[in-house]
């Protein structure tokens, strides 16, 4: 502990003072680098972070990079009702980094892909995934918000909330000198209506604006 009292007037005991808190300096220096040595702590301060994060950024990365040119690693499901929220869902777990959450194949409860013939209904059912999304066993830390609460990175489906038809990906933001204007989305659809980075307004119906802040 450094000296919690010292005399001003004395420079002895000014420069003692100092010396203690340098010390105490360095000897939390030192826990920290023996800390980040640790494998155990290391790898647990690791998983932490993933486990609540969500990188926006880099889901907007993905989501521009594979819009047009799907990732070959998953399925492309552009001929079999549209590859909309197949696509969204490689957006949150590629890009932003959230982990799938493993279940058996055709269900709810869970998000996950392993192959086209093994994967949840969520994965890439516009309707299922909201359900999921805002479902007591979801993973995902999901909320409801609005148009003027939106970030880049973030969801948007179309439909009432019993009905949803497609899902976006949020990828900018339009502003005026009055604010806010519009947004930018980027979805992959059936073929040939694949879009990046176009104007919210010019897709018409009831939107679902839903904000993804990380795992659960």
């Amino acid at each position: 502990m450094p000296i919690t009292e010292v005399d001003l007037s004395s420079n002895i005991s000014v420069q003692n003072y100092k010396n203690s808190i340098l010390n105490e300096i360095a000897e939390n220096n030192q826990e920290i680098i023996q800390d980040e040595k640790n494998p155990a702590i290391k790898k647990a301060s690791i998983m932490a972070a993933s486990a609540t994060t969500y990188n926006a950024s880099a889901a907007v990365t993905y989501a521009n990079k594979y819009a047009l040119n799907p990732n070959h690693a998953y399925m492309n499901n552009e001929s079999g009702g549209g590859d909309c929220t197949n696509f969204a869902s490689q957006v949150l777990h590629e890009g932003g980094g959230i982990p799938m959450h493993s279940g058996n194949n055709g269900y709810n409860n869970c998000w996950f892909y392993s192959s086209s013939s093994n994967r949840s209904t969520s994965w890439a059912g516009a309707q299922y995934l909201y359900d999921y999304l805002f479902s007591s066993v979801s993973k995902i830390n999901a909320s409801a918000t609005t148009f003027s609460g939106i970030s880049t990175g973030d969801l948007i489906q179309l439909g009432t909330t019993s009905s949803i038809t497609h899902s976006m990906i949020v990828t900018g933001i339009v502003s005026g000198s009055s604010g806010r204007t519009d947004l930018l989305v980027t979805y992959r659809s059936t073929a040939g209506y694949h879009k990046k980075n176009v104007l919210l307004s010019t897709r018409l119906g009831t939107r679902q604006y839903i904000h993804i802040a990380g795992s659960k």
